[in-house]
């Protein structure tokens, strides 16, 4: 067994900025500094990006349901039949996938017809008619708070307050047989 000396000075483990500037022991420490804002801010993007994807989901649901549910009533009812369907079913359907706050803003649907011959973009397809309508395209708007727009939590930092969330959806009528969601 070792005994120490009583009369020795005590010796002091080296102080710690020594340690530091001595070794690679304390890049770790520079590294965490410099890369935990970074990803922070990535976590935070993401975070926003989701919550924009997630409420954009919500609105094109709302969308289809509007335009299938007016498209029951297009053949043979009138253009507030059509509408009155076409608003419940969005309003219950976004209520259905859960309260985050977003509301509808603004919900348009029209009647008219569906043609894609010849034509290459589908977003062109629908010309709005009352005449023999075939075909309904529900328009919709979500925000929070009265405004077009959905508030983001983080990117406020970098200048990106809201995002807006518009969506449409067209159903169409084949054959009399029942709408097909186009």
């Amino acid at each position: 067994m070792v005994t120490k000396n009583p009369n020795e000075p005590r010796t002091y483990p080296r102080s710690l900025a020594r340690r530091f500037l001595r070794g690679d022991g304390g890049m770790v420490l520079i590294w965490v500094t410099v890369l935990l804002p970074v990803l922070l801010g990535i976590a935070a993007l993401a975070i926003d990006a989701s919550y924009i994807f997630s409420n954009r989901s919500r609105a094109q649901a709302a969308a289809d349901a509007a335009a299938l549910a007016g498209s029951y009533l297009v053949d043979g009812g009138t253009q507030k039949e059509v509408e009155d369907a076409g608003f419940a079913a969005a309003r219950a359907n976004l209520a259905i996938g859960g309260g985050s706050g977003i509301n509808i803003d603004s919900i348009v649907i029209e009647r008219g017809v569906w043609d894609c011959s010849g034509i290459v973009y589908p977003a062109t397809c629908f010309t709005v008619t009352g005449t023999d309508p075939v075909a309904v395209r529900a328009s919709v708007s979500l925000g929070d708070g009265g405004a077009s727009t959905v508030q983001l939590f983080f990117a406020k930092a970098i200048g990106f307050g809201d995002q807006e969330i518009n969506v449409d959806a067209v159903a169409h009528v084949i054959g009399g047989g029942p709408p097909q969601d186009c």
